[in-house]
């Protein structure tokens, strides 16, 4: 590695190390303000998961989805 490598000046700085140029959802998230999926619980509101198989590469011997097809929607 070169020994006299110059920086560039803070001035030239056009995206990164600007301290002015935040991502506009910064604050909220460094805020604890924002509202994330995980936080949202709607009347009525179900959820799912995926279910994978225990072992890399494995497939499922037989899925038993009656249960979940009787739900509306």
């Amino acid at each position: 590695m070169p020994a006299d490598v110059r920086l560039k000046d803070p001035s030239a700085f056009r995206l990164i190390g600007r301290e002015d140029l935040l991502r506009v959802d910064a604050p909220g998230k460094i805020l604890g303000r924002s509202d994330f999926t995980i936080d949202v619980s709607l009347p009525g509101m179900v959820e799912a998961v995926v279910l994978h198989p225990p072992r890399f590469g494995a497939t499922a011997a037989s899925i038993d989805d009656r249960a979940a097809m009787d739900e509306p929607g």
